[in-house]
């Protein structure tokens, strides 16, 4: 039969919790009433059944406001966890491993619109960002270390991606002001496949 655990979260504001990729491992972000702080906290139900403990595992404070993030993504072999963050005015990729310091993995006067997902065998973050110009979205990786920034979309236009399990392929759709949407499917590290639908009819 199933059972009822009480976490104790110490706050007022619970934006975002769900599990984490081991089963017995839940998460939650909480933030204080003026949500200039934001802490992810994990909590291991695997134990006895007493009062559980949140873990804090993130921490982040703003002087005004600390956005709530879609962004978060648990590493499967529990070594840590991806979030980003706007704590230096733009949009960056955090790795935040259990043990050792967490570090910024992008950098630069850029946003990063969304992580795509976490390539673990490739140890790589994939994403899509604004860097090569705010009226364009290119799609990017970037390994875990922060090493080896590689843009994976065609370049120039709006770019958005859906990848495979695994992050083998991705389907990528370009488009721009003056041309309609082009479909392709490449490879994980970017070389194109094949053209899968280009509306030519349409231009």
């Amino acid at each position: 039969t199933g059972s009822t655990r009480t976490i104790p979260h110490g706050v007022e504001y619970i934006p975002r919790l769900g599990w984490t990729p081991n089963d017995d491992v839940l998460w939650f972000m909480r933030m204080d009433r003026l949500q200039r702080t934001k802490e992810i906290c994990t909590v291991d139900l695997a134990g006895p059944p007493v009062e559980p403990v949140p873990k804090v595992v993130y921490r982040e404070v703003g002087r005004t406001y600390v956005e709530v993030t879609d962004d978060l993504h648990f590493l499967s072999d529990g070594s840590g966890l991806i979030v980003s963050s706007e704590q230096n005015g733009w949009n960056h990729i955090v790795h935040v491993p259990y043990k050792g310091a967490q570090r910024a993995i992008t950098s630069g006067e850029w946003d990063v619109i969304e992580v795509k997902g976490i390539d673990e065998k490739g140890r790589r973050v994939v994403f899509t960002a604004a860097r090569n110009s705010p009226m364009e979205q290119e799609v990017w990786s970037v390994g875990l270390d922060g090493k080896g920034l590689r843009q994976l979309s065609p370049k120039g236009g709006y770019n958005d991606a859906e990848f495979s399990t695994g992050m083998r392929y991705f389907i990528n759709t370009r488009s721009t002001l003056n041309d309609p949407p082009v479909i392709t499917l490449h490879e994980g590290g970017g070389k194109p496949v094949k053209t899968l639908k280009d509306n030519a009819r349409l231009r």
